[in-house]
């Protein structure tokens, strides 16, 4: 008797499960492809990279010049004094932990600025998702890129639709989650 009990309670709890399942409306996006398309993430990637080119370019520039001057050292060591290779050396041993603290100094303020960069984007990728899934009736929004789903039917991927909603957001200019 129990058993039947708890196999009728088990079978009513599915079905009303699939019942409410079957209204539920979902969306499926993909997080990286948003990024990737994005015209906001785009746009500050690229601001980026061009207000740190020319600190690039420098940086290059001094990496050559420092490989220059190695050759040059190691083509004129049998020629010079010991005194004139310790000299140069030392000289060259400088200028090469100048250019290190340099390059080391450019890598940590792009980085700084590029995670900025990207929290700001989840940050309006998770303001359009919430706006998109409640104008659309959404029950529920996945992510495919955070994991998880192992099958989604492909009609309810909202990718594309979700790059639109970032780029409306970010035009309207919203304060984000954070400055509010």
């Amino acid at each position: 008797m129990r058993k039947a009990l708890f196999l009728a309670v088990v079978i009513s709890l599915v079905a009303a499960v699939s019942a409410h399942a079957a209204e539920a409306k979902i969306g499926i996006f993909n997080s990286r492809a948003v990024a990737a398309n994005s015209e906001p993430f785009t746009a500050a990637r690229k601001k980026i990279e061009n207000q740190y080119m020319p600190e690039k370019k420098k940086l290059e520039s001094q990496g050559q010049a420092l490989q220059k001057q190695a050759d040059d050292l190691q083509k004129q060591r049998s020629a010079l004094s010991r005194e004139a290779l310790t000299e140069k050396s030392d000289a060259f041993m400088r200028a090469k932990r100048n250019f290190e603290d340099a390059s080391q100094s450019y890598t940590r303020k792009v980085e700084a600025a590029l995670i900025r960069i990207d929290q700001e984007f989840g940050a309006r990728m998770f303001q359009a998702a919430q706006d998109y899934g409640m104008r659309k009736g959404l029950s529920a929004l996945f992510d495919t890129a955070a994991g998880g789903i192992i099958y989604h039917d492909k009609t309810v991927d909202v990718t594309d639709d979700l790059i639109k909603e970032v780029a409306r957001v970010y035009k309207e200019g919203k304060p984000l989650p954070s400055q509010q």
